[in-house]
């Protein structure tokens, strides 16, 4: 078992207009963040043998802002290419991280570390995936356990996530098993020697599977599956950008804007929640004590089925029929084994 760290750089400042990307610090947010993550490191265990750095200032800078935080706190290594990398620059790095070598530290940008943990993750609660799904916000940490024995099999859907800092404290000590929201119908097994192109294959093969475990259901209005045809749309198009030299440029393009256009749209049975937990629960709760907040119950309740049935009409349209089709007919095009830098 190997163990990844993936920690986007804290906040950085924008104030000054005469800086270049590559020079913008931290920003009073982004120091605070990050001293208060370095006091909460002591807690979580982390013991990195290998820290790999963006050179960025931002980056460079959050590492040294939790160094004295680590045991022994390894000097990193700033490698040019991980200056906002894509996740297929950053799986193809770590793919190459020594067999000895069984902690890593990666310290990076967005969009990059949040389309590799998307990539990776294959267990997690469900409310977690959901907000991994929405965003990677800054100075968050992940710790993924990977399932392989080497880092040459470092693949799509081998890590579990055991911790999302700050959204939880503490590891996390099981994800969501509930087999009403099907994630996927099988785990990946790969080789060694895999190469670039049958990454891409088997990554495209479990990200059709999590859509088509949930389109049924998401489609009769069942919220949980709705929010896993989101996380399934996220991580197609995050497949798509990732192996991007192995699909068919026209075909994968449409199918990510048709991805990105549904996973808005889905984005409205995010207020169900909203209206559920923090409305409609409390209300029901109450109604119990005070007959008279019938009337207000009911119209609640009438405004979340109005939103639900939009919700369904969307998924009951011609849109899911092209998702569908788009799927089935995406496939490999090229016989490459590297990804493209």
């Amino acid at each position: 078992m190997k163990i990844l760290h993936l920690l986007r750089h804290a906040k950085s400042s924008r104030s000054a207009s005469d800086l270049v990307d590559f020079e913008r610090p931290l920003s009073g947010r982004g120091k605070r963040d990050a001293a208060v993550l370095a006091r909460c490191i002591p807690t979580m265990a982390l013991r990195p043998q290998l820290i790999l750095c963006s050179p960025a200032l931002r980056a460079h800078s959050t590492y040294g802002a939790i160094a004295d935080a680590l045991p022994a706190h390894p000097a990193p290594r700033l490698e040019p290419e991980l200056y906002m990398a894509t996740a297929s620059t950053l799986l193809a790095r770590l793919r190459s991280v020594p067999e000895s070598v069984t902690e890593v530290l990666l310290i990076g940008h967005n969009p990059g570390l949040e389309d590799l943990a998307l990539l990776l993750i294959e267990h997690a609660p469900a409310a977690l995936r959901h907000k991994l799904a929405e965003k990677l916000p800054t100075c968050a940490l992940l710790t993924l356990e990977l399932e392989l024995e080497v880092w040459q099999q470092f693949a799509p859907e081998c890590a579990t996530l055991r911790r999302f800092w700050p959204i939880t404290h503490s590891p996390i000590p099981a994800f969501d098993a509930d087999p009403r929201s099907a994630v996927h119908a099988a785990k990946l097994k790969l080789a060694r020697d895999v190469s670039w192109t049958g990454l891409a294959q088997a990554a495209l093969t479990n990200t059709r599977n999590h859509a088509y475990a949930n389109l049924a259901r998401a489609a009769a209005g069942e919220v949980d599956s709705i929010h896993q045809l989101r996380v399934a749309l996220r991580r197609l198009r995050v497949v798509l950008r990732t192996f991007d030299d192995v699909f068919g440029a026209q075909a994968a393009r449409a199918l990510g804007t048709l991805a990105r256009d549904l996973f808005r749209s889905l984005g409205e049975v995010r207020e169900l929640d909203v209206t559920d937990q923090t409305l409609l629960s409390p209300l029901i709760e109450a109604h119990a004590h005070e007959p008279g907040l019938s009337e207000l119950r009911e119209r609640l309740l009438t405004a979340r089925k109005q939103r639900l049935g939009r919700v369904k009409r969307m998924l009951g349209g011609a849109p899911l029929n092209e998702l569908s089709h788009g799927l089935d007919t995406l496939s490999v095009h090229a016989d490459e084994d590297k990804p493209k830098k």
